[in-house]
């Protein structure tokens, strides 16, 4: 399971993989402690800590801040790397304003109280740009094409044991939420109000390689390197 971006930058780079079907959808949202943002167009002249430079916060926050005429107008600050320490600081009145993924935004939300809200939806966003009712895939599975072309039936199973997991991780979000907590990732209290919200799904590429091929196109356009210099062959896409 990698972000979309990594495996391709992972087969551009001769790793002989491909992406077989998104597993996780849109869910970076931008909060703030400032009242006065309700539009885009709000964040002229503000300053927004935004986690992990060069990666798909950064770069959704980029094209998204573009498409709206603010390039270059709002002061995106990357002193902070980790999204758990951002969240932290917006908890603690120390920034006003940042952009994280789940769980880390429903961390910001549970413990910030009224003081904190999300602000302009980075889903809705995008939907509103391409002109469509999906949004941008977050994480991939990815299986080497060694195992598909050579044992097809061991490749399906995978990838029924992983919708399986997800199926159950969204039906079943309190259970999950103590493994979770169980494996050291999250305490199950944090875990469990995040699942709904992190946009866990399994979609294979057969329905979804127009989407990936869309995010990966906007990443090459900020960054040729962010998706390892090239978009990925027709190999990279796992079509059954």
């Amino acid at each position: 399971l990698l972000p979309v971006n990594l495996a391709s930058v992972i087969y551009n780079r001769g790793l002989e993989i491909a992406a077989a079907a998104v597993t996780g959808e849109g869910m970076i949202h931008l909060l703030s402690r400032d009242r006065e943002i309700t539009r885009w167009e709000d964040l002229e002249d503000k300053t927004v800590h935004v986690s992990a430079r060069g990666a798909t916060p950064d770069y959704l926050t980029r094209f998204i801040l573009e498409e709206q005429g603010l390039a270059g107008a709002v002061d995106l600050d990357y002193s902070v790397t980790s999204a758990p320490q951002l969240a932290q600081m917006l908890i603690a009145g120390q920034v006003s304003s940042i952009v994280v993924p789940e769980p880390f935004a429903t961390m910001a939300d549970m413990q910030g109280g009224d003081e904190i809200r999300r602000v302009l939806d980075y889903q809705q966003a995008w939907k509103d740009i391409f002109d469509t009712d999906t949004v941008y895939p977050m994480t991939l599975l990815v299986i080497s094409n060694e195992l598909i072309e050579q044992y097809p039936e061991h490749a399906e199973a995978v990838m029924a044991e992983v919708r399986g997991s997800i199926d159950w991780t969204r039906e079943h979000p309190r259970e999950a939420a103590l493994v979770i907590e169980e494996f050291g990732i999250l305490a199950a209290a944090m875990a469990e109000p995040a699942i709904p919200s992190s946009a866990l799904t399994f979609l294979p590429m057969d329905d979804s390689r127009q989407a990936v091929e869309d995010f990966l196109q906007v990443l090459m356009g900020f960054d040729p390197s962010s998706v390892g210099g090239a978009l990925p062959d027709d190999r990279f896409y796992f079509i059954r």
